[in-house]
């Protein structure tokens, strides 16, 4: 597999199934690893007002309202967190039975990097409202989470049939 995290990210992006393939043969992949720093991308760039408000109103407030501000912050990435494990378990079913005694890739590293274009989406529009000042508009926010999560599929899907081939031609 590729060594560099640009690699194996930029793999994703533009040609999933070899980098799947390549993710698949190795077991103890780093898709959860990878997917974290880009969710903690995400989560600055995106978030990087509502947490430094958080921080000044607990020197303002107290701890506690500092605390219960970075939490309200932290919580936005809850949704990718459950997509990855949600998408996991999909394919952990649909895949079917891995044989005994073969090593391969875990599902929820191949979740993980199939949540890599929906972050990449993400990270990208939130660092482009950021730098302009403002956020989304509403029709924005739609058409950006439209194009993130059908790339998304689109990699989870070919993460399924990667996964099903080698569990067959293990069997």
């Amino acid at each position: 597999m590729s060594s560099s995290l640009s690699e194996r990210i930029g793999g994703i992006l533009v040609a999933p199934v070899s980098t799947l393939r390549e993710l698949v043969r190795q077991p103890g992949g780093r898709g959860a690893s990878d997917v974290a720093l880009l969710i903690a991308a995400r989560l600055i760039a995106g978030e990087t007002p509502r947490l430094l408000r958080a921080i000044f109103r607990g020197i303002d407030l107290g701890a506690g309202a500092g605390v219960s501000g970075v939490i309200n912050a932290l919580l936005t990435i809850a949704p990718d967190v459950i997509a990855i494990l949600v998408a996991s378990m999909l394919l952990s079913v649909l895949a079917g039975r891995r044989a005994k005694g073969t090593q391969e890739a875990d599902p929820l590293d191949v979740a993980a990097y199939a949540w890599v274009p929906y972050l990449t989406v993400q990270l990208a529009s939130a660092l482009l409202f950021t730098l302009r000042g403002h956020p989304p508009s509403t029709t924005h926010e739609t058409i950006i989470l439209g194009v993130a999560l059908a790339w998304s599929f689109v990699v989870w899907s070919a993460g399924l049939w990667v996964l099903r081939d080698a569990r067959k031609q293990v069997a």
